[in-house]
């Protein structure tokens, strides 16, 4: 018995000397920079993890030695080592020759030949197409419409656009000249677009404008617009809504006339019936104002604007129908004083031509040129009246 338990103790030890050897022996391999197997690389993992496997060896009382071991993590990382080490290598890519990259070769040029074919092939059925158009009857004018006249002929907006069928459409549409042409010539135009409609189609649309007043012509009456502008067509039946321009022989004053005209508030424009131009040799931008209630206005294209908005204050305060004079201030006198004052004056004016020193006014009613003018109490009453409406 005591032999075998020897043998034991003795082949424990030996094997306890061996695995310490193998442990010196990796550790001194591994220093020394050698390949590393498994198993060293399981002690490193060890050492670094503070996972060690210990062995007790202890005697009993009847003088047995009992060797006893801990299991650690050894058993998982081998078997985790096993299955890496068991993994098949992958294989390296196999390197191909010429004559495999010759097939992929040719798809990419032919691929690129492809494209630039289509390129070309596109850009010349562009240019087909677009010369085929330009010399087909699609790229002509095929005809001009006009929307929102109702007044002026649509044959009328045609003629002097200028636009001529049978021509480049384009050339044409992109133009600004007809459009102009068209305000141009016919004053009642206040504007026109232009739109395109199918192919070769032009649409006009234009925007009328409605008369403020008539010019009076030997002919007839021909309707006036805000721009001073007179209508091409005449009329037999004026509108008694707007006034009517008589006398008005140059363009520029009718212009200077509808400028003014355009600042007189609504009031006064309903009441006003005719407008002459009356020029005196002190100012030639005089006019008179015949009115619907039967006064009248004398003043002057230069200012009537800043004054005519006060006249329905001053004919509530007129005893009687008269003159409202606006050339200088701001005053008025009746028709029956007027008509005295003119009296008067043409006695003086045929005396004067008779050569006579002493004028002779007997059987005629002495005139007051104070009441006449207003010069006394009604002219400072009346500029009174104005500081206030002022």
């Amino acid at each position: 018995m005591s032999n075998k338990k020897s043998k034991k103790n003795t082949s424990r030890a030996s094997k306890d000397d061996h695995v310490k050897k193998g442990k010196a022996t990796n550790m001194h391999e591994e220093t020394d920079g050698m390949t590393e197997l498994p198993s060293d690389r399981l002690a490193k993992r060890h050492q670094s993890n503070q996972n060690v496997t210990y062995i007790t060896i202890e005697e009993t009382d009847t003088g047995e030695t009992i060797i006893k071991s801990e299991e650690s993590d050894e058993e998982i990382l081998v078997e985790k080592e096993e299955v890496k080490e068991t993994k098949e290598p992958k294989e390296l890519p196999k390197s191909q020759s010429y004559a495999d990259k010759l097939p992929k070769m040719k798809q990419k040029r032919r691929k690129k030949l492809n494209r630039r074919l289509a390129t070309i092939l596109t850009i010349f059925g562009v240019s087909a197409l677009a010369l085929i158009y330009y010399v087909s009857p699609f790229s002509k004018l095929g005809a001009v419409k006009v929307q929102g006249v109702k007044r002026i002929p649509p044959e009328r907006i045609v003629e002097t656009s200028g636009y001529k069928l049978g021509d480049n459409v384009w050339s044409q549409y992109y133009r600004e000249q007809p459009l102009k042409n068209i305000v141009k010539r016919n004053p009642r135009v206040a504007s026109v677009t232009k739109s395109l409609s199918g192919l070769n189609r032009i649409v006009l649309h234009v925007k009328e404008q409605d008369e403020i007043a008539y010019e009076k012509r030997s002919d007839g009456y021909y309707p006036l617009f805000k721009d001073g502008r007179v209508a091409n067509e005449k009329t037999d039946n004026p509108d008694s809504h707007y006034p009517v321009l008589i006398d008005f022989s140059d363009k520029k004053y009718v212009q200077k006339m509808m400028t003014s005209y355009d600042k007189f508030s609504d009031e006064v424009k309903e009441n006003m019936k005719e407008i002459y131009y009356a020029p005196s040799k002190a100012n030639e931008y005089r006019i008179s104002i015949i009115m619907h209630d039967g006064n009248e206005i004398i003043g002057s294209m230069t200012d009537i604007e800043n004054k005519i908005n006060y006249y329905p204050q001053v004919a509530q305060q007129m005893a009687e129908m008269g003159i409202v004079d606006m050339e200088a201030g701001i005053y008025s006198y009746s028709y029956e004083t007027r008509d005295k004052y003119e009296k008067q004056q043409q006695k003086i004016k045929e005396a004067r031509e008779r050569g006579d020193a002493d004028l002779d006014l007997e059987g005629s009613e002495e005139i007051n040129f104070d009441e006449i003018l207003n010069l006394d109490g009604n002219q400072e009453a009346n500029e009174n009246e104005n500081a206030d409406m002022e």
